[in-house]
């Protein structure tokens, strides 16, 4: 028997992308979270005309193993998350391996630029992706980091849609609902 190789095809990417911009935000939250992280910022840079320019979400977890790159975006499904139930102390909140891509709902481009331990030393890389091209991410070959802490920063920019709902209070209150037990 010969196997047959299963990939995923733009149209479905697409629909994984699409999300609401606080569904979008939650799930790079909850990454953080899920990666460890004590702490997690979202910002939001605004150009001359107070639309959003860039989002920026930074957490202080344990960064992405560049060994571990092609698993964590090139397989969709089978979330390392999904067996564990919990991870240094918390829940884990994502299982179904699909998260990275809702933060295309909220831009064109997406970086994740992250630092991580390897063994004596801090290493970092980037990884990133176009909403043109959803199967073709891309990441660098890790250079020394020493000095810099672990964790990771995802960076949306190519925003041409109306996010302005995210500077609102209510986003606020919303995002506040989802994570309020946390």
């Amino acid at each position: 028997m010969k196997k047959i190789a299963i990939q995923a095809k733009e149209d479905f990417l697409e629909r994984l992308a699409a999300a609401t911009p606080i569904r979008a935000i939650s799930e790079l939250i909850w990454n953080g979270l899920d990666a460890g992280a004590d702490e997690v910022a979202v910002r939001f840079e605004l150009n001359g005309l107070s639309g959003i320019e860039k989002i920026r979400v930074k957490d202080t977890g344990t960064g992405i193993v560049h060994g571990e790159v092609q698993a964590l975006f090139g397989n969709l499904g089978e979330s390392w998350k999904k067996g564990k139930g919990r991870y240094k102390g918390r829940a884990l909140h994502g299982k179904s391996g699909q998260g990275r891509f809702k933060a295309f709902a909220l831009g064109d481009r997406v970086e994740w630029q992250t630092v991580y331990n390897a063994g004596e030393a801090r290493m970092g890389y980037r990884i990133a992706g176009n909403v043109a091209s959803l199967t073709d991410i891309q990441f660098s070959d890790p250079v020394k980091a020493n000095g810099t802490p672990c964790g990771t920063e995802v960076v949306i920019s190519g925003i041409d849609k109306s996010l302005g709902s995210l500077l609102g209070e209510g986003a606020r209150e919303e995002l506040a609902k989802h994570f309020a037990a946390y």
